[in-house]
């Protein structure tokens, strides 16, 4: 497994001529809102504990 790192793009992902990028500050993930609509997404719908009240 490599290291994540200090600074700069932490993800990508392609996908139907779409791309997600989450940038990386240092201090804090970077990245658009149908990112964060799918992360939310995913954990209001995860079977084993959900994060989120939905």
């Amino acid at each position: 497994m490599e290291q994540s790192p200090d600074e700069g793009e932490a993800f990508r992902a392609h996908k139907y001529g779409m791309t997600i990028v989450v940038w990386y500050d240092g201090r804090r993930t970077i990245c658009g809102r149908h990112v964060m609509v799918l992360w939310h997404t995913f954990c209001c719908f995860h079977e084993e504990k959900p994060m989120l009240p939905c």
